[in-house]
């Protein structure tokens, strides 16, 4: 029986009912927040009123895709798994570039260090600090899954060592990797680094595609085996719905329906009443 690492212990498969596949529950700070503070999304209460809200058509499982040292709060992911009844799997890993300060551990240290850090995630338990100070501070709940992020139309330097460390740590626990791209971009070149790493293609979720809805190029990506995950349904600043849902339709025509997934990651505050500091978030 296969199991998925939750934020509550592993659960069995075929347990987790439908699953919201990208999502970004909790948000507390970090340099994305400081360059957009819409970005803040730091209350428990409001993501459980979401979640359940989620909760009534069907979805049991929320993948929450916030990675190390950006905002990342498994605390409180613990605490929303608990009041809502959901499963929630937790992310190590990173996030693209602009997340990470010039001075951050992430540059000094090198692709086998950072693997073994990822790895203490997966199998000790997530750090509160997200390895930010002098103290560690693991938590019982541990990452369910791996982030990778690149920029938009490149893989810098940075990113293809993070790249590297993340397909390192896949190897060694089996946890799954799901990654940023920017604006659909640079999809191929991610899976063709993870790929030549050694990462099987069933391990590999290439995420916002839809950003960048070429069906040849989707077609593409789904050729080498990997998942392909969709979350812009709703956000029409990329495309109206009926270019997705037409993608959709011919990604399933052409056999690769079981290697789409689908979600909504929306990490913004929608309506700010800043007067009296309280924010609507949407899921």
């Amino acid at each position: 029986m296969s199991f998925v690492r939750t934020v509550l212990g592993d659960v069995d498969s075929d347990r987790l009912g439908m699953v919201y596949s990208h999502e970004h529950l909790i948000i507390s700070g970090g340099l994305g927040v400081q360059k957009n503070p819409d970005l803040r999304l730091n209350s428990v209460e409001k993501a459980c009123e979401e979640v359940n809200d989620v909760k009534k058509h069907g979805i049991s499982t929320f993948v929450d895709m916030m990675p190390l040292d950006c905002g990342r709060e498994p605390a409180d992911l613990m605490e929303i798994a608990s009041q809502t009844g959901s499963h929630i799997i937790a992310a190590t890993g990173f996030h693209k570039p602009m997340y990470y300060s010039d001075i951050h551990w992430v540059h000094r240290y090198n692709e086998q260090q950072i693997a073994e850090l990822l790895v203490a995630e997966v199998e000790e338990g997530m750090d509160r600090h997200s390895y930010s100070g002098p103290v560690t501070e693991r938590l019982t709940a541990k990452a369910g899954l791996i982030k990778g992020a690149s920029d938009y139309n490149r893989i810098d330097k940075l990113s293809q060592k993070l790249f590297h460390a993340a397909a390192a740590a896949q190897l060694m626990t089996g946890a799954p990797i799901s990654t940023h791209t920017e604006h659909g971009t640079c999809g191929l070149e991610q899976v063709e680094l993870l790929l030549g790493d050694g990462v099987a293609p069933s391990k590999v979720i290439i995420c916002h595609l839809d950003r960048n809805p070429d069906f040849e190029y989707h077609r593409s990506v789904a050729e080498s085996g990997v998942y392909l995950e969709y979350d812009n349904i709703g956000r029409i600043k990329y495309w109206p719905d009926s270019v997705i849902i037409d993608l959709i339709e011919k990604m399933i025509e052409y056999g690769f329906e079981d290697q789409i997934l689908l979600g909504r990651t929306a990490p913004f505050v929608l309506i700010s009443e800043r007067m009296e500091e309280d924010r609507v978030w949407p899921i």
